[in-house]
Parts: C-alpha cells; sequence; structure tokens
C-alpha cells in the first residue's frame, strides 16, 4: 500500500486532519477542531422551519432555525452553513457547481472517528474533471463534534445514523456507541441534515463510511444501476452485511430514499488503509455515477 500523507483544511470548520497511512499498520488520525469566528460585519440571514415527519410509532415536530452563513466573498464555491452541531461548530455545505438540474451530493463523515471520507470529498472539491450540468454539493461531515474528537456519536452520545426519522425508528442501543437518541431526530446535527435534503431533493447522496470494503446492499434507492455502476468502477463488492447486534434503524440513506422521490442514497465503507489512487477512484466514480442519475442514464 503506498503512503498517503494529506493534510485537508476545512476553512469554514476549522478542523484540520493530518492522515499517515503505511504498509501494513493501521492508519491513526489527529484531528483538531475550532469554532468558526464570523465577522460582526456579516449579518447571516436567517429561516425558521417548521417539519412535521410521522413514523410508524410516533409523529414528531420539529421547528429549526438555520443561519444561511456566506464563508467567503471570494469567487468559487458557495459555502453554506446549514446548521449548528450540539457545541456550535457549523455543518457546512458547499456547491461545487450549480446548474437546473437536482442536486448530488457526497458527504464525507457522519461518524467522527470514520474520516477517510473526507478526503474523498475534497478531491471533488479539487477536481477538474467535474462534468458539465451537475449541480454538486459537498457536505465534509455533518458530526463536527464527533469528529473534533474522534469518535463516533455526537458530543450527546447519540449515533446520528441510528436517529433519522425513518418508519423504522426505534429506541435502540442504550448505553452503547450505536445508541439511537431518546426520540427519532432528537439531536440538532439530524435535524439540520433532514431539513437540507428535504429542501434540496437531491437525485443522489453517497455517504462514506470506514472500516469495511464494500458498497451497501441498499435496496431502497431508486436506481440500484448507480450502486453497481460504482463497484464495477472502484472494485468494492456490493454487499449487505447488516449493522451486527444494534438494528439499522433510523438510517440517514432510508430517510432520504423513502422521502424524496427518485433519490438514490446509499452508503460506501471504506477499509482502514486506503491508499491515494483508491481516493481519486471514490471521486471519479461518483462524478460517474453523478453524471448518471443527473442525465438519466440508465441501461435499457
Amino acid at each position: 500500500m503506498e503512503k498517503v500523507q494529506t493534510k485537508f483544511l476545512l476553512p469554514l470548520l476549522g478542523v484540520s486532519l493530518v492522515f499517515a497511512c503505511t504498509n501494513g499498520q493501521n492508519s491513526k488520525s489527529s484531528v483538531s477542531s475550532s469554532l468558526v469566528d464570523v465577522e460582526a460585519s456579516i449579518a447571516p440571514e436567517t429561516s425558521t422551519t417548521t417539519s412535521t415527519v410521522t413514523t410508524s410509532t410516533t409523529t414528531t415536530t420539529t421547528t429549526t432555525t438555520t443561519s444561511v452563513v456566506p464563508t467567503t466573498t471570494q469567487p468559487g464555491p458557495r459555502e453554506v452553513t446549514i446548521g449548528m452541531s450540539h457545541l456550535g461548530r457549523p455543518i457546512v455545505a458547499v456547491q461545487i457547481q450549480d446548474s437546473p438540474h437536482r442536486p448530488v451530493i457526497a458527504i464525507g463523515s457522519i461518524h467522527g472517528d470514520e474520516s477517510m471520507g473526507l478526503e474523498v470529498v475534497q478531491r471533488l472539491r479539487n477536481s477538474p474533471d467535474i462534468p458539465e450540468g451537475l449541480n454538486l454539493w459537498i457536505i465534509p461531515t455533518v458530526n463536527p463534534d464527533g469528529l473534533a474528537a474522534s469518535t463516533r456519536g455526537n458530543a450527546r452520545g447519540v449515533d446520528l445514523n441510528r436517529n433519522f426519522a425513518t418508519n423504522d425508528w426505534r429506541l435502540v442501543g442504550q448505553g452503547s456507541e450505536k445508541y439511537s437518541g431518546e426520540t427519532a431526530a432528537s439531536e440538532v446535527e439530524t435535524q439540520a441534515v433532514q431539513q437540507f435534503v428535504l429542501e434540496q431533493q437531491p437525485l443522489l447522496v453517497v455517504w462514506w463510511h470506514q472500516f469495511g470494503n464494500y458498497v451497501d446492499e441498499q435496496r431502497t434507492v431508486a436506481n440500484f444501476e448507480l450502486i453497481e455502476r460504482f463497484s464495477e468502477m472502484t472494485g468494492l463488492p456490493i454487499t449487505d452485511v447488516g449493522c451486527g447486534s444494534t438494528p439499522c434503524v433510523g438510517n440517514a440513506t432510508v430517510f432520504i430514499n423513502l422521502n424524496i422521490e427518485g433519490a438514490s442514497s446509499f452508503v460506501v465503507e471504506l477499509p482502514r488503509v486506503v491508499s491515494s489512487r483508491a481516493l481519486d477512484e471514490q471521486a471519479k466514480a461518483f462524478l460517474a455515477i453523478a453524471e448518471m442519475a443527473t442525465q438519466n442514464i440508465f441501461a435499457q
């Protein structure tokens, strides 16, 4: 395995990641994070949205006030804060390229101890090969507190990928790192992401996780061919491994696929050690299936 040493700087999050991956050794990441200082001269636009999500067991109504804060005045990607974490860190979405088409979204991290996906979205941000016509967004992390602490859950110990308001949500994992939270969408991070994707109505949302080596066999997607094509391009097998001893409830992918018509959202599990070439292939494969989804190119 070739050596990878990358410094990934997210100006908005104030997060620096240094990855060192060596042959035959476990990768280690050093993460430091600080709150974003918004200049007093920038007055954030605020909007209050009330949304009601009904599950098979509960009806949850949440009112979320989201500050949409421009984070740069320079030409280039449009960066907005879609919400704040429990400890006040911004959750940042970056529109790399705009178009009239429905968005495609790449999300680097939902579990704070799984950080290699941030390298993939950074490659997307810097790519000179983005297909024309893509409405491309990246979200480096939806769990900035967990990323700063290198923990799976957020600052309240909730696994955000068990906290989405799906029709199968139920309380699970109490006392474990896969704790679902007391209620569906109890966490401010979950609320921010739910609101963002419901507003954007994306065609494609890919989430990067770690410590596996496969593409999740997510059958709730609108177009399974996108998963098949991604698997072909990256060499990762399509696998349904389940969630171990804790039930797979409240998953982000299921929330998106069942609440947004025509959406395909799925998980890519990267191994612990990932080569620079493999990260490049991940970004390239995402752009390929994003173009397929946008142009509605599927086998007949």
